[in-house]
């Protein structure tokens, strides 16, 4: 059901950019006032998991424990975009993206699921129209569309659409977050830019909750770039007492939504409707100090560093300590004198002890096990339940060669999750420990 309301929403959304496209080049294409741009990415890849014990392998009593270890993955991959600029001032664009893979199973399956999960897709991955109310000044963009504030970022980190409160998990991935909603933008005064957008959830559950957020970006000469963000999550819910509960009418069991005090016996319910904060700091050593440099690359000496607050707000139980809802992640690229386009490291700290997975049918509280229980006393009852996956880790690199192709390789301990066959990802994250990694290496060919 979760895919098939996040479909219908970005359907509608398509539909209304399709109607929007149709209205403007019908009455601009006699004056010859449209530009066409279209471009694509084709990636051929394979890849290994070397050691994994993922979530269900560590419940009581399971013994296949290293069952994804040596797995091999294969795929291709492709995105095809279409983008039509009417008058200079309107920008209407749509991209699908499709690709056959062979797979690992999910962890929620275990080793149940043959080894080998074949999946063919094809959907849509953003459809929107962009306006320049003033040129080059302030515009707005409508749709489903793709949204970072951390282009720097090769994996790990860019927080503020990549990450969720109550409870606070994690998305990685060298793709962008898709955002459905509206966005206005104005790059006032000089150097700055700012950003506000009102978007929809169509993925997470309780879905088709509003959330407003603010970007601030300033960029000095290229070489120092800040951003600062704050996220007003779920803040106007399409269900409140689903988001926000008071009672047991959607739940009747209140260790799911809430935490019963074992001394006192009071009784709270978490929100999911939380504050989310985010800060950026990227600095570019190269055009700061050696701007001349014939032997560094563009992308060489790039450091970036960031963090974000997956809701302020404290609760008793699960929320008591700030500090477990604090991911910090560190990046740059190495120096490779022109032997590579970039060779990247990227480092990431998150302090919480729980599995970093939304959690089925939108409650507030971790993913726990298998069955969705819950624990009683998050303070003195972990137990098994408890992971290392503190510290995570990742390396990218990428040679151009010819126009438009490019070999690449990454090695990593990071937030992966299985393909659901359909071009998106699981919930259930693959590894526990920083010692737990994969590898992939591919083919890419842009046109």
């Amino acid at each position: 059901m979760k895919k098939l309301r996040t479909r219908c929403t970005a359907t509608f959304l398509s539909m209304v950019v399709a109607q929007i496209a149709s209205f403007c080049l019908a009455t601009t294409a006699q004056s010859g006032n449209v530009d066409f741009n279209s471009n694509g990415t084709v990636r051929l890849s394979v890849g290994q998991i070397v050691h994994a014990t993922p979530h269900r392998a560590q419940l009581p009593g399971f013994r296949d424990t290293l069952w994804l270890d040596g797995f091999w993955t294969e795929a291709i991959r492709a995105n095809f975009s279409l983008t039509a600029l009417v008058n200079q001032r309107l920008t209407i664009a749509m991209e699908m993206i499709g690709g056959t893979a062979f797979d690992f199973p999910s962890p929620y399956y275990a080793p149940r699921t043959p080894r080998t999960q074949r999946s063919a897709y094809s959907n849509l991955r953003a459809a929107y129209t962009s306006y320049d109310i003033i040129k080059d000044g302030l515009s707005f963009t409508l749709g489903y569309f793709p949204y970072s504030a951390a282009p720097e970022s090769r994996n790990l980190g860019d927080y503020m659409f990549r990450t969720g409160v109550y409870p606070g998990y994690i998305i990685s991935g060298r793709e962008q977050a898709r955002v459905a909603g509206l966005m206005l933008s104005a790059p006032y005064p000089s150097n700055f830019r700012h950003d506000l957008l009102a978007t929809i959830e169509v993925d997470i559950e309780p879905q088709y909750d509003w959330s407003l957020t603010y970007v601030g970006r300033y960029n000095l000469h290229d070489w120092l770039k800040l951003s600062a963000g704050v996220m007003l999550s779920r803040i106007l819910p399409a269900i409140p007492e689903r988001t926000n509960p008071t009672s047991l009418e959607y739940m009747p069991n209140i260790y799911k939504i809430g935490y019963v005090d074992p001394t006192t016996g009071d009784t709270t319910f978490y929100r999911k409707t939380g504050v989310k904060l985010v800060g950026r700091l990227a600095l570019d050593v190269r055009k700061l100090l050696f701007p001349r440099s014939a032997r560094l690359g563009e992308q060489d000496l790039v450091t970036y560093v960031e963090a974000a607050f997956l809701g302020v707000k404290d609760y008793p139980g699960y929320y008591e300590h700030p500090s477990e809802r604090v991911p910090v992640m560190l990046g740059f690229n190495l120096p490779v004198f022109k032997l590579l386009d970039v060779l990247n490291v990227e480092l990431e700290y998150y302090r919480s002890p729980y599995w970093n997975n939304p959690v089925y049918q939108g409650y507030a509280i971790p993913y726990e096990d298998w069955d969705y229980s819950t624990i009683p006393d998050p303070k003195a009852d972990l137990g098994w339940r408890s992971t290392a996956q503190r510290l995570r880790w990742s390396v990218y690199g990428q040679r151009s060669f010819f126009r438009g192709m490019a070999l690449y390789a990454q090695a990593a301990s990071d937030h992966l999750r299985p393909s659901d066959g359909t071009g998106e990802y699981e919930r259930y994250e693959v590894f526990s420990a920083p010692d737990e990694w994969y590898w992939q290496a591919g083919l890419m060919f842009r046109f």
